[in-house]
């Protein structure tokens, strides 16, 4: 079964003209999303897997899922990294 991947709730998300920024709570520190990670952080609010994010934004962009799959897994690992997001 494929994991399901949260938004933390310690993070606060605010949309700028060009992507987005994330307060970490718990830090303190700010992260700057450009627009495609934005398109990431907002799939995650509805608690989606890696595989299905990467479906939908391979439909949005028109894009072909092999071209999108190493962008979309380098902003998870980022963003488990600083623990902006959580793994179930």
């Amino acid at each position: 079964m494929e994991k399901v991947l949260n938004q933390s709730s310690s993070v606060v998300f605010q949309k700028t003209d060009d992507g987005g920024v994330l307060l970490s709570i718990e830090t303190g520190r700010y992260y700057r999303l450009n627009s495609s990670a934005t398109d990431i952080w907002n799939l995650l609010e509805a608690n989606n897997s890696t595989k299905n994010i990467i479906e939908v934004l391979a439909r949005k962009y028109n894009s072909p899922v092999e071209e999108i799959t190493e962008d979309v897994i380098k902003v998870i690992n980022d963003l488990k990294l600083f623990e902006l997001i959580t793994v179930n």
